[in-house]
């Protein structure tokens, strides 16, 4: 049986081609068309506020790093795939008929610039799009300076922390990409192309392979080593101690900065291992420095700064943390110029000698106290102004704050917008949502300081007659003379004042028949119910037989004399009222 020859990719007819390379330049235009009209109206924009330099300066910034981040990233994968293919070994053995490398292998070959030219050129084209958004760092790095103040811990100028350490941190991060696609593109090459072969346990390595791919991770543990460096620096824009204050607390600088230290150290020793690999064929060296550099950031980066918080700052927090309490304290007066050197302290009592209510800078604010709850008030204000059922108000309305008669006050505001969730029926086809319920209407406002009062139901008649007869103290406050700044709290039944006011007469023509509420049988020993006497507006009185289920039975249940007699004021009252009613 003879062995299949591999094939490659099938291959497209001129016609073919020329549709996709349209189709290309079709979805280039959807992509870059719109960001090239925002350019030019920018551009526009900018000239006629007298600011075009300002934005020259933006698109120039954003183009350079494009271009060179694009360029080193894509320089870098190059290169890493250059040298794999050009020490790839002169025979590959074959793992048999159906080997799917020799198959991946040839397609490679049979399109050696379209790989070799187009994944460099489409890793640095997406690189380029990333980091041309971050041309706010590179100005502030171009433009920067010193404030001419330096941090309690480093002793360095603030500017370094605003200015410079974005930007190395920046620059690293994309060599931190470029060798880890370097890194992936170089070992892949070498697989396809033979100088690395899976066979056994172990595999095999060609010594090309073997120290390109050495190189390139040391590199990369290398500037790992540099990173901790650098976040050494960072450690005093830490969000640990966040809400309580922000920056380096007592974790970071006992813990977590010495942890960096170690960690620096320990990555400049793998990063020797895997440099030592280009001469020993041993690759367990650079495996032990990879799990090494992998545990003691687990261990020293994070387990050990977690334990001395838990176990050591926690228990004493007020007393592990008041220094660097104090440095941000410092750091906040001296940012907003409030420091000792400018602002004078002296020590206030706090107590007033003059009325809140007397002071002339104090009347409007009073006036103006706000009263209602923006966060809750929508209910009410659908409830009251919805008008109809496809209206509605947002769960949160506004505050603003107009001047109506010449006085300024706050206001709950908010626009009667349409609910299209609120549309029931007809109202939801299509004509009427799109031409008749469109848009909302009127806008609504409410006193801020200002609050209505309840409205009673008036078809509630028993709880109106309770209230009007139930004898539970209510504080009113009475002023003792205009010039008295203090006042008194009388308590005054509601049964007292009730009884001082005049009573409503009425033709007794109008008035209606006497009902007489019906009885039922007593037990033996039950007591009898007094009668209830109901005066008349003519000045007579008629008596009523209180049912066995009034006064008698209700009221005996409750344990206090003065609750019982309550209690048989509430139900003769209830009875007089029908009886008046009819």
């Amino acid at each position: 049986m003879g062995m299949r020859a591999p094939t490659g990719l099938p291959s497209l007819s001129r016609r073919g081609r020329i549709l996709l390379v349209l189709a290309l330049i079709f979805a280039a235009l959807l992509l870059v068309g719109p960001r090239l009209i925002d350019t030019y109206t920018n551009w526009l924009w900018f000239g006629e506020v007298d600011f075009r330099q300002v934005y020259t300066t933006t698109v120039l910034t954003r183009v350079a790093l494009f271009l060179l981040v694009g360029s080193i990233v894509g320089g870098i994968v190059f290169l890493a795939l250059l040298l794999a293919y050009r020490n790839r070994p002169v025979f590959v053995p074959v793992a048999g008929p159906n080997d799917p490398i020799a198959r991946y292998r040839t397609t490679v070959m049979s399109r050696l610039r379209l790989f070799g030219i187009g994944i460099p050129v489409a890793l640095g084209v997406l690189s380029g799009l990333i980091a041309q958004a971050n041309w706010v760092t590179v100005q502030l790095f171009l433009n920067g300076g010193d404030f001419g103040i330096t941090d309690p811990q480093f002793g360095l100028d603030i500017g370094f922390y605003s200015f410079d350490l974005p930007f190395y941190r920046f620059v690293l991060n994309w060599l931190f990409v470029a060798l880890l696609f370097a890194f992936f593109a170089n070992l892949v090459t070498h697989y396809v192309f033979g100088g690395i072969r899976l066979a056994g346990r172990e595999g095999a390595f060609t010594r090309a392979a073997r120290i390109q791919l050495a190189v390139i991770a040391g590199t990369f543990v290398l500037f790992k080593a540099v990173a901790y460096w650098f976040d050494r620096y960072t450690l005093l824009s830490s969000t640990r101690k966040e809400p309580t204050f922000s920056g380096a607390g007592f974790t970071d600088i006992n813990a977590v900065l010495p942890a960096k230290l170690i960690l620096l150290a320990i990555a400049v020793i793998c990063a020797a291992a895997f440099f030592a690999a280009i001469f020993l064929r041993d690759l367990r060296v650079p495996a032990l420095a990879t799990a090494l550099l992998v545990l003691s950031s687990i261990l020293v980066g994070a387990v050990f700064p977690l334990l001395m918080e838990q176990f050591s700052v926690r228990p004493n927090a007020a007393e592990k943390e008041r220094a660097y309490i104090e440095r941000n304290i410092d750091a906040t007066r001296d940012a907003y110029g409030i420091g000792d050197d400018v602002v004078e302290y002296e020590a206030y009592s706090g107590e007033g000698s003059q009325n809140p209510r007397e002071s002339q800078a104090d009347i409007t604010t009073i006036a103006n106290t706000r009263l209602l709850d923006p966060n809750v008030l929508s209910r009410t204000f659908t409830q009251q102004q919805q008008l109809k059922n496809f209206f509605g108000f947002p769960a949160t309305l506004d505050i603003d704050r107009y001047e109506i008669d010449g006085q300024l006050q706050d206001y709950i505001v908010a626009a009667r917008e349409l609910s299209p969730e609120s549309l029931t029926g007809n109202q939801t086809d299509w004509i009427n949502r799109h031409t008749v319920y469109t848009h909302g209407n009127g806008f609504v406002a409410a006193p801020a300081n200002r609050v209505n009062a309840a409205v009673e139901d008036p078809t509630a008649e028993a709880p109106a007659a309770t209230a009007a007869t139930r004898s539970t103290p209510s504080a009113t406050y009475r002023r003792r003379g205009r010039n008295r700044s203090s006042r008194s709290i009388s308590l005054v039944s509601t049964t007292e004042r009730s009884s001082r006011r005049p009573t409503r007469t009425t033709p007794s023509s109008v008035l209606p028949a006497p009902v007489i509420a019906s009885t039922t049988p007593t037990r033996p020993g039950t007591p009898t119910p007094d009668p209830v006497v109901c005066p008349s507006v003519t000045g007579s009185t008629d008596s009523l037989s209180l049912p066995s289920t009034g006064s008698g039975t209700s009221c005996s249940r409750v344990q206090s004399a003065a609750s019982r007699r309550s209690c048989s004021t509430v139900i003769r009252a209830n009875v007089c009222r029908r009886w008046r009613r009819g």
